[in-house]
């Protein structure tokens, strides 16, 4: 193989290497977990969920419609996480909600996990 041969492997197997590791999705269920109410700040969330697709003021807000997932981020005065929300609409998941925003457990389908002080509610529904 000539020289210019070995360059176009090497610039190939760069670009996929690149590549390989641009398309990792942040946007997942196990980082959004990562994310703690009352610590992690702007900079942490940016850094485990990526970029927003939005940012309205104080509410940040995620979108992947090829997976049907919504993700929202909300945020106190101090630039600090208040809520979180996560709902994919494929799996029928919707946990967290809005400030203000009274969870409950009114589903019979509803499951609380952790200790009285931080519960998560997880609710699923049956989705046609």
């Amino acid at each position: 193989m000539n020289r210019m041969g070995r360059m176009l492997v090497a610039v190939t197997a760069l670009a996929l290497v690149v590549l390989a590791t641009g398309c990792e999705k942040k946007l997942t269920y196990k980082r959004f977990q990562m994310v703690r109410e009352g610590y992690a700040t702007h900079m942490d969330v940016e850094q485990t969920l990526g970029e927003p697709d939005q940012k309205a003021g104080d509410v940040w807000n995620w979108q992947d419609f090829d997976r049907h997932i919504t993700c929202n981020v909300y945020f106190d005065d101090e630039g600090v996480v208040a809520k979180k929300e996560w709902i994919d609409a494929k799996k029928g998941q919707w946990e967290g909600s809005a400030p203000g925003v009274e969870e409950s457990a009114g589903s019979s389908d509803s499951s609380e996990q952790g200790s009285s002080s931080e519960r998560t509610i997880i609710r699923t529904y049956d989705v046609p």
